[in-house]
This record gives structure tokens, C-alpha cells and sequence, in this order.
């Protein structure tokens, strides 16, 4: 295994020689920007929407946002950028949708592109990423793992994606899996120099060198004595690969760490710090998480679209929001609210020109803390309480499905759920018991959502062996009767 300080010292540093890549730097720079003052960040984040901004202008969806609003098609500057921005209303997938390609690209083709297409319980659509925006996601993945660990690289991770990240994950694989191998592949096939080659090496270079990755298959659906076995052997692969990182999908941590409780066994000291692969972890799932393998969870929020957004620096609540790369607002009815107020979650890609996405509603609630934070860091914090689409509209306000898991997940029997409003206050609930622990107190949960709704009519609660997941392989926790308005 390459040594990290030879990493740092000579790897890095001569690939921003020698290629075009610049992810060491720019990782160095958003590390440093998060302790700035007030005023050099708003230069260089005001900067960086003025290019965005103006490369938006070559696109047909966002012409037709200014003309909608009355704004004209000149360029703008840096110390008017942030203004006109709050002029546009937000812009949902559906929108990208309509107008791609041609319309949401902000020239002709170019040979860095890249296409990706997003996966989650909600619309799905593509999105176009030149190298610049790439470099800046590896830079933040950096980012994270260091407010995680303390460090950014050669700490071993093993982590377990839902199933939409198969290929996405390096599940799929058409050449050989080490680094090693696919070079000696490339220069026996004379296709070292090729673009796909130098990209294949690159991608595992960073899988195996710089991240340290191990990637588990997804978990699929079965019945609890079932899934226990293949939990045993998660557990004892995970042993035996002593990962400092566990990322996974939340609900299947869940799982892993009831499972490894169960069975009584040490905690695991070389664990230093656990955390999400998409979907949500709630506060009492985190804590379950936590407690059942004996480690931190910390938070990590991104999208396929945008890249890693904010992370957890395990001093306060809430993940710093890297505001270099991104203009994170809370909104109602369109409009910002004030600092700790849920809302849905608008979000500004400072750094992709190839597809801007400006005041991009990504489907997900929030809120934004912009107290001190005993890290030092100066960047606002971001909590993500789950997509908008799972709210419920009740006597007691809106709850959330962070709330209704909470609610369902502090009974330690409960290893999954699912509930739906199947007419206006009327509500069906499907749990699945941990075998260990008998079954959930179905009378403690009624009491529990009633308590918190305000206007239940009826709440049938049903125990069944396991739930299936959405067609996106992820599990969705709340299906309202009908779509939330007040945010």
C-alpha cells in the first residue's frame, strides 16, 4: 500500500504537473475557505455564481427563467450575482427533463463531459459534469472524509450502496479489479494512452490507493431469519477487513449494528466513524447506529447531481455546508425563510457551467443553522429532515419523515417500517420486528404518532417479515394521502 505521506508529498503534486486534474489544490483551498471571514467568502462564492450565472445564459431553460421574471440576458458581475439570483424561482428535475439535452447545456459537446444519471426515490433525470465540476466533487469527497477522520486518505472504507449504485459503485466491472491488473491489460492491448484506459486507471487508482475502498453488494429484501445470516456474513467481512470508515445505506446499518449487538460482540476500536450512503438517517437511527457498533455516525449529505454538499464535524449539531461549491437556501412557498425554520431545500451548483443548476429544488426538507460552531469553521450547517414528498400535513404542523421515523424507531424492535395515509388522518402502518427482541409495542406506537398528529382517525399497525424497496433500491418511509402545499 503507497505510504500517505508519499501521496501527499509526490503523487498528487505531480499529477497536477502532468495532467489536467487539480483536486489536491482545490481540496487545500475549500479546507481553508471554511475559516475565512464573511466577507472573503462572499468574494469568492459570489465569484463563482457570476460564471455559472453567465454560462446559464447560454442554455434554453434558464433564458426562459429570465424572461420570466423580467430579467435581462447580459452578463452579470460578481457584486450583483447573489440578488438576481433570489429573483428566479426554483427549478425542479421535471424541468431538466423537458430540456435535455440541448436546453440545460451551456454549449456544444465537449470531450470532457460526462453524463450521469441520478437515482433516488423521487424523479430521476441526467446530468452533464465537464472535469473542472469532477475535480471539485473528488476535492469534497476529500472534504468529507477528513471532517470524518482527520484525515483524507489511505484509511480503508468499506461501504454498502443501495442497489441503484451498482454501476455508479464500481459494482459493474468489465476489466480486471486492480489497478494493477487493468494496467498490465492496457499496455498488452496497446490502449494505455486511450481516453477510456487513462480514465479506468484513474478511477481505480483512487478506489484502491486514495480512498481505500471496499464495496459490499446491496442487502436485498428477506425475511429476518434469513436476513441475519447474510447479516453475519456482512459482519464477519467487515471484521475481517477492519475498515476505519463504514458508509452505507441507512436502514441497512441499522440492521448491521442491531445485528452485531445481538450477538453481544467487542466493539469495534478500529471503527472511527460511520456514515450515510444516501437516504436518511434519523437521530434515533443514528444513535441506534451508533451505539450497536460502538462508534461516531456522522452526517454526510449530497446528491448524484450535485456531489458531496455538506458534512458533519462531529462538534455541533448539523453538517458545514461547503458554501465554496454550493448556495444552499431553505424556502416556503418560494421564498427563503429565516434561519432554523424548515423548508424545502434550494440548492446552487457554484461550480458546474457544463449543466448550471440555479436554485435547483433537489426534493429534500431542511434547515440551515448559522450559529457559531465550536470547530471554528464560519460556514453555515445544514440538517436534512427527508424529501418533501413524505411530509404529512397534520393538526400539530408538518411532520417530517426524520419525525416519523424517530417516533417508530425508538422501539428497538422495530428494524423497519413503512406507513401510509391511506385516507385523509387515516394511516397503515407495516413494521418488521428484529427477531432478537420479540415484537414492537404496537400500543406505545399508536400513542406515540397520535401524540405527535394531533387529528389520527385510525392507525392499523400490521407486523409482516420484510418490506420491499422502491424501485430505486432505496426504502421510503411515508406515503402521504396527498402532496404536502404548505412548503
Amino acid at each position: 500500500m503507497i505510504p500517505r505521506s508519499f501521496l501527499r508529498a509526490f503523487v498528487f503534486p505531480a499529477a497536477e504537473c502532468f495532467t489536467p486534474t487539480r483536486f489536491w489544490s482545490l481540496y487545500k483551498a475549500t479546507r481553508r475557505f471554511q475559516y475565512q471571514d464573511d466577507a472573503k467568502r462572499k468574494e469568492v462564492r459570489s465569484g463563482h455564481l457570476a460564471r455559472v450565472w453567465n454560462a446559464a445564459r447560454n442554455t434554453t431553460l434558464n433564458l426562459q427563467r429570465l424572461h420570466e421574471v423580467g430579467l435581462p440576458d447580459i452578463p452579470v458581475r460578481p457584486d450583483e450575482v447573489f440578488a438576481l439570483l433570489e429573483q428566479l424561482a426554483p427549478v425542479s428535475k421535471a424541468a431538466f427533463r423537458r430540456h435535455f439535452p440541448i436546453g440545460v447545456t451551456s454549449a456544444g459537446e465537449s470531450a470532457d463531459w460526462r453524463y450521469q444519471s441520478t437515482a433516488g426515490t423521487t424523479d430521476r433525470m441526467t446530468v452533464v459534469a465537464d472535469f473542472r465540476k469532477r475535480d471539485h466533487d473528488r476535492a469534497s469527497e476529500l472534504h468529507a472524509l477528513y471532517l470524518a477522520l482527520g484525515t483524507e486518505i489511505g484509511f480503508p472504507t468499506v461501504e454498502i450502496p443501495p442497489n441503484a449504485c451498482n454501476l455508479v459503485c464500481g459494482l459493474i466491472d468489465t476489466g480486471p479489479p486492480s489497478f494493477l491488473g487493468y494496467l498490465w491489460q492496457a499496455v498488452r492491448r496497446r490502449q494505455l494512452f486511450t481516453r477510456e484506459a487513462l480514465t479506468e486507471l484513474r478511477g481505480r487508482f483512487e478506489r484502491q490507493f486514495v480512498f481505500r475502498l471496499h464495496t459490499l453488494p446491496p442487502l436485498d429484501p428477506m425475511a429476518v431469519p434469513q436476513l441475519n445470516e447474510v447479516l453475519d456474513q456482512y459482519l464477519d467481512q467487515i471484521v475481517r477487513l477492519r475498515p476505519n470508515h463504514l458508509r452505507g445505506f441507512p436502514v441497512y446499518l441499522l440492521w448491521l449494528a442491531d445485528r452485531y449487538r445481538d450477538r453481544s460482540l467487542p466493539p469495534l476500536k478500529w471503527l472511527e466513524a460511520i456514515g450515510p450512503y444516501g437516504g436518511l438517517a434519523s437521530p434515533v437511527m443514528m444513535e441506534r447506529i451508533a451505539s450497536g457498533f460502538g462508534s461516531r455516525f456522522l452526517q454526510k449529505y449530497g446528491t448524484s447531481e450535485l456531489g458531496v454538499v455538506a458534512a458533519s464535524c462531529g462538534h455541533s449539531s448539523g453538517m458545514h455546508v461547503f458554501e465554496d461549491l454550493f448556495h444552499v437556501e431553505v424556502l416556503r412557498q418560494g421564498k427563503p425563510v429565516a434561519a432554523g425554520q424548515m423548508g424545502r431545500l434550494a440548492i446552487t451548483d457554484l461550480i458546474n457551467t457544463a449543466m448550471p443548476l440555479l436554485r435547483y429544488d433537489v426534493g429534500d426538507v431542511g434547515r440551515l443553522d448559522t450559529t457559531p460552531c465550536r470547530c471554528g469553521r464560519r460556514t453555515a450547517r445544514l440538517d436534512v429532515l427527508g424529501r418533501a414528498q413524505e411530509l404529512l400535513t397534520t393538526p400539530n404542523g408538518v411532520l417530517t419523515a426524520s419525525d416519523v421515523a424517530d417516533l417508530v424507531f425508538r422501539d428497538s424492535a422495530a428494524s423497519n417500517f413503512r406507513l401510509e395515509e391511506v385516507a385523509p388522518n387515516a394511516f397503515e402502518m407495516s413494521v418488521v420486528a428484529r427477531s432478537s427482541l420479540g415484537t414492537p409495542d404496537v400500543e406505545a406506537l399508536r400513542e406515540r404518532f397520535a401524540a405527535v398528529h394531533g387529528g389520527v382517525r385510525r392507525l392499523r399497525v400490521r407486523l409482516v417479515p420484510f418490506i420491499q424497496p422502491e424501485s430505486s433500491g432505496k426504502y421510503r418511509f411515508v406515503f402521504p394521502h396527498a402532496a404536502n402545499e404548505v412548503i
